[in-house]
């Protein structure tokens, strides 16, 4: 790829990252039921925190080993932060 056409899909993820996050706002701003605000957030959260690490990360481009790579230590932090806390900073009703 040339470096117009990555400079397009840099800024695309970039504005659509923004547009993601103004959405979030005004989630919270319209007070909607505690429960979908927590899913909705949540949801767009898991969205932005996608197109950083395939973009910005470059693990799109990057071999399939790496990737796994980053999703073994993801869940060994969510392990981690469960054990330390009893799973209440994960489960808590």
């Amino acid at each position: 790829m040339n470096e117009s056409s990555m400079l397009k899909i840099y800024s695309g993820i970039w504005i659509l990252l923004v547009g993601l996050t103004i959405l979030e706002i005004l989630m919270v701003m319209f007070n909607m039921a505690p429960i979908f605000i927590l899913i909705g957030v949540l949801g767009i959260a898991g969205v932005k925190a996608l197109f950083v690490a395939l973009y910005y990360q470059h693990l799109k481009y990057d071999d399939i080993a790496i990737s796994w790579f980053y999703l073994m230590a993801l869940f060994f932090a969510l392990f981690i932060v469960m054990v330390f806390t009893g799973g209440s900073a994960v489960c808590q009703v």
